[in-house]
């Protein structure tokens, strides 16, 4: 009798067995399906293809849209000039700090050292050479045309040898300073003429404008700590 059950339930698992291979069709007819004919039955891997990450999407196949990794900016610090900003794909964020210039907007930036142009200033030494050596009660008298530059003459000349030099400063964009050399309250002229000395194209450093009493002009010398521009 025991032997009749053990094959009964045999029986009856190999029947279950066979169920769970086979599907119904369309006309209730039972047919076998294979792990080969169905790959479901079956684990997929997935030959991935990724999609390099950016600073805001993470390293993704583009075959199955799985993601791997984190996202993360690499930010540049703020300037006085420009906001903090990723060096990778230029995004910024928040503002740039300014230039400080502390109590005086002609010095230069506390910060990154920056020299606003318009503190910028031309130095002129003005050579001044008479035949007979005698420069007492002569000076020099100033006046910028375009008004970029303020000037308080008259200026001194001091002998230096057989010259007598004076020394003024102008600011950055003045391309044109007026001058006439005279004596006393405008008792002569060297010159009757109103003459000029051109800057043109200097922004900073120091020239020397060279003068011979009784010609008009002069020559004008740029030393090596001059710069140029616009």
């Amino acid at each position: 009798m025991k032997k009749t059950s053990g094959i009964l339930i045999a029986l009856v698992m190999l029947l279950c067995l066979c169920a769970c291979n086979k599907s119904t069709t369309p006309d209730n007819k039972s047919t076998t399906v294979s792990a080969k004919e169905n790959p479901t039955l079956q684990p997929t891997t997935c030959d991935h293809d990724w999609k390099s990450a950016t600073c805001t999407t993470p390293k993704t196949c583009s075959k199955c849209n799985i993601s791997k990794g984190g996202v993360a900016h690499t930010w540049k610090v703020a300037t006085c000039t420009t906001p903090k900003t990723c060096i990778h794909c230029g995004q910024t964020e928040g503002t740039s700090f300014g230039h400080d210039f502390g109590s005086s907007s002609s010095s230069r930036c506390k910060i990154c050292g920056y020299l606003p142009y318009s503190a910028y200033e031309i130095t002129v030494r003005f050579h001044y050479m008479r035949p007979d050596g005698d420069y007492e009660g002569w000076d020099l008298w100033l006046w910028a045309p375009e008004g970029k530059s303020k000037l308080d003459p008259p200026y001194p000349l001091e002998v230096d040898g057989d010259e007598a030099i004076g020394e003024f400063k102008v600011r950055a964009g003045t391309s044109r300073i007026g001058y006439v050399v005279r004596y006393g309250e405008w008792i002569s002229k060297d010159v009757e003429m109103d003459q000029f000395i051109d800057l043109t194209g200097i922004t900073s450093g120091t020239v020397e404008f060279y003068v011979e009493s009784g010609k008009e002009g002069g020559e004008l010398v740029v030393l090596y700590d001059c710069c140029s521009g616009g």
